[in-house]
């Protein structure tokens, strides 16, 4: 383990919401690292899973800092509802930029960090032996996770269960993308500690009206704004937007949809026809499902039909990495840290959005264009929308 050297620790999340188990992962990496500060990557209002986080990005920046984090950045839609190979790229690629952080601290099932090492290699390789297998299992009908699984094993003798886990393969992409960025970030698995419970059963619990039982398993800071969000009727549903993408389902033609990200293998036709039966997202993408299509490919395939995400744009994407930072949130005791970003980073640090148009250019500025729309989308799954554009008016959290 290196020496801190005054740099932080970088954690990539989604706080969908923060609960104990994030709040042992960052006392964790503080004791692991021996380093001070956290820097906090975090999806904004649509999550990698496909669907509309349970509360907004400032109440979970919020959640964060007052649990742990000192410095909260927002990874750019585009890139947080894609799959694992993306959100992480490009998280990985705000840490390096950022100039600040040291360590990337990633929770993980095993907490095995050979095998996640083992495992980034052997993909960043992709050996002949490893297409082949790919292709052969592929050839059987599995979904993709599923084939390169299977083909990491018979090739390099990583087990299957290991590319089954979440945190685990994204521990493995997180890898994967500092070792592309020739990054002198030093990358540390903290093994995710059993609680009996996940960020999706608390989503359940506020679905179901059981709010006061995710105190059980939540910081009181964390529970408290998360109760206040649902009181204030602003909370969404996984399917909060199920009527809207029925509507462009229904009028929006075949060949448009088969362009949007996620949208291959004529999967829009499979959503076309049973879209007009369907009474539900969740009854729509059952329905749709395939043991080639996961549900949650479906999800993100929907999302990004709402959000209007293109498949060639998103490669592109990738492939130019986020063209700014932009601060959700910090702490007054850490101003310094937010100096040393401004300072340091290698992209245009977006501190407020009123001054934006004189940092960004090009792609970068209709990048955060697009951004302040999504939020418009997605606070129409509150009780009361906000008003259109109302993000240029909503100050940074600073505790």
């Amino acid at each position: 383990m290196q020496t801190d050297g005054g740099l932080a620790i970088g954690v990539i999340a989604e706080y969908n919401p923060f609960h104990n188990g994030h709040l042992f992962h960052l006392e964790e990496a503080k004791r692991m690292t021996g380093a001070h500060s956290v820097v906090a990557v975090i999806g904004g209002n649509f999550t990698q899973r496909g669907e509309p986080a349970l509360c907004d990005k400032r109440r979970r920046c919020e959640m964060a800092l007052r649990c742990g984090a000192d410095l909260v950045v927002e990874l750019p839609f585009i890139y947080a509802c894609a799959g694992a190979s993306y959100f992480a790229c490009a998280a990985a690629r705000i840490l390096e930029a950022s100039g600040i952080v040291g360590y990337c601290c990633f929770g993980s099932e095993t907490g095995d960090m050979q095998t996640i090492a083992n495992a980034a290699a052997a993909l960043a390789d992709e050996s002949g032996e490893f297409k082949k297998n790919l292709r052969k299992k592929l050839g059987e009908g599995i979904s993709f996770a599923s084939a390169r699984a299977a083909a990491l094993e018979e090739t390099c003798g990583i087990p299957k269960i290991f590319m089954t886990r979440p945190n685990d393969i994204l521990a493995v992409e997180y890898v994967r993308a500092l070792n592309g960025l020739s990054s002198k970030i030093e990358p540390v698995a903290v093994r995710r500690a059993e609680y009996g419970f996940n960020a999706r059963a608390l989503r359940g619990l506020v679905y179901d009206g059981r709010i006061s039982e995710a105190k059980n398993y939540m910081p009181e800071s964390a529970f408290e704004i998360l109760r206040q969000a649902a009181e204030n009727g602003e909370t969404a549903r996984p399917d909060a937007f199920f009527q809207a993408i029925a509507y462009l389902l229904r009028t929006m033609p075949p060949e448009r949809v088969r362009t949007r990200a996620e949208f291959s293998e004529g999967l829009e036709n499979r959503f076309i026809r049973f879209c007009e039966g369907a009474g539900s997202l969740d009854e729509l993408l059952k329905t749709v499902k395939t043991k080639r299509f996961t549900l949650t490919r479906l999800k993100r395939a929907a999302n990004n039909l709402l959000l209007d995400i293109g498949a060639d744009e998103l490669r592109e994407a990738k492939l130019a990495g986020p063209p700014y930072i932009r601060v959700l949130g910090f702490k007054r005791e850490s101003a310094r840290l937010l100096s040393k970003l401004r300072e340091r980073a290698a992209l245009p640090v977006v501190v407020n959005l009123k001054h934006a148009a004189a940092q960004l250019n090009g792609g970068a500025l209709r990048l955060l264009e697009r951004e302040i729309a999504v939020a418009d989308i997605y606070s129409l799954a509150y009780r009361r929308p906000k008003k259109i554009g109302y993000e240029y008016s909503v100050p940074l959290v600073i505790l």
